[in-house]
């Protein structure tokens, strides 16, 4: 007789799975570094868009901004760089389209640039594509398993 689908998973529904059986403990702190990279860049970059903006000439005793942006842009790197030592190219380099997303933003905030739709739209796919390789990313390495 076969067991009821509530039995096979102690009473849980079979899509029903806890966060550590959804994300390795290594996948989290890879996107965790790649986030925080993310966001390092993309306030240099407005850093930067502000040490340029802000002054006729911004490399005229290397202007606080400009500065700060080398310094977040060296940091975020670092974070890169660390993310990349533990997962493959492939699965990383999506993520850092994440700096557009957060560059967007703070343009609109800082600067009081317009999000249009189509900009909308693009942060839109932008989620999706990176959710698409992460979740493409979990079907592989589960086929992988299971097949080795």
């Amino acid at each position: 007789m076969m067991k009821d689908w509530k039995e096979q998973n102690n009473g849980l529904p079979a899509s029903s799975k806890t966060v550590s059986e959804r994300f390795s403990a290594g996948d989290i702190l890879v996107i965790m570094l790649v986030l925080i990279s993310t966001i390092l860049v993309s306030l240099a970059q407005v850093s930067f868009k502000m040490a340029w903006s802000n002054s006729s000439d911004p490399f005229s005793h290397f202007s606080k901004m400009l500065l700060l942006g080398l310094a977040l842009c060296t940091v975020g790197a670092f974070f890169f760089m660390t993310a990349l030592r533990r997962k493959n190219v492939t699965f990383v380099i999506p993520f850092m389209t994440l700096s557009y997303v957060w560059v967007t933003f703070l343009s609109a905030y800082l600067f009081g640039e317009i999000i249009t739709l189509t900009k909308l739209m693009a942060i839109s796919l932008i989620f999706t594509g990176i959710f698409l390789i992460f979740v493409g990313g979990k079907v592989r390495s589960k086929m992988e398993r299971t097949t080795a």
